[in-house]
Order: C-alpha cells, then sequence, then structure tokens
C-alpha cells in the first residue's frame, strides 16, 4: 500500500507543478500535505488512509476543474 501511495504522490506532485498559478497555490498545498495526515499503525492507518483518499479525490477534482478554490476571472 505505501509503496503504491508513493508512486501515486509523485504524479500528483509532477501534475501540481504542471498546471500551477498564484491563485490555486492554496489548493496545491493542501493536495500535497495529505500524506502527513496518513500516519500510524495497523487499523489506525488504514482508517486515516481511507480519509486522506476521499479528500484527495475532491481537492483533485477540484484541481483539475481549475476552480482553485477561488473565483477566477474571464480574460478576453
Amino acid at each position: 500500500m505505501e509503496r503504491a501511495l508513493i508512486i501515486k504522490y509523485e504524479a500528483l506532485v509532477r501534475e501540481l507543478i504542471g498546471g500551477l498559478t498564484s491563485q490555486k497555490m492554496p489548493l496545491a498545498i493542501e493536495l500535497a500535505s495529505l500524506p502527513d495526515s496518513m500516519r500510524g499503525y495497523g487499523h489506525i492507518k488504514e482508517n486515516n488512509v481511507k480519509a486522506a483518499k476521499i479528500k484527495w479525490n475532491a481537492l483533485l477534482a477540484r484541481w483539475r476543474n481549475s476552480e482553485g478554490g477561488e473565483k477566477r476571472a474571464v480574460e478576453e
């Protein structure tokens, strides 16, 4: 599980770097910080990983929809 998470995290960081803007910085930091919540041993870690994955998916969906947590001005 941990090795798979590392691979997934590395891909996430590459995606964040590729789409980073000043407006999306807070969301990028929140996404990049998610592994900090995956602590513990045994069933405690498993529960923390499950919770982090739910949050990861929700935040990543926001990232990919270019919301970035803030309204964006329409550029012409």
